[in-house]
């Protein structure tokens, strides 16, 4: 019972950081903010991307967790759900991916 409630405590800490549905998660933050000017980031999630941006270099980019402007067009996020048009598409993929990620290690911001 006790390592059960633990790991829920862990998911609930994790989520609170790192999910994009919670509007005071540090990843909604990051998310609102750092298209604007780099955002100082804690080590636990400045350490994440910079292993997202390595996974990603490592895949060939099949692994990318940089894909909001992609998921908000086909409507994954918010909803409802949808093809986007060519153009839009276009547009989203050119905002996506970590290509597009700046990862300042000795200031530790993500922009």
């Amino acid at each position: 019972m006790d390592a059960g409630c633990a790991a829920l405590d862990e998911v609930e800490r994790l989520e609170s950081k790192l999910s994009a549905y919670r509007a005071d998660s540090d990843l909604s933050y990051i998310n609102r903010n750092a298209c604007q000017a780099p955002v100082v980031v804690d080590d636990e999630v400045f350490v994440l991307c910079q292993r997202a941006a390595q996974i990603t270099g490592d895949t060939g980019g099949a692994f990318d967790i940089a894909t909001g402007a992609l998921t908000k067009a086909r409507g994954f996020f918010r909803g409802p759900k949808r093809v986007p048009g060519q153009g839009e598409l276009e547009a989203a993929l050119a905002a996506s991916g970590m290509a597009q990620v700046e990862l300042e290690p000795a200031e530790r911001t993500v922009r």
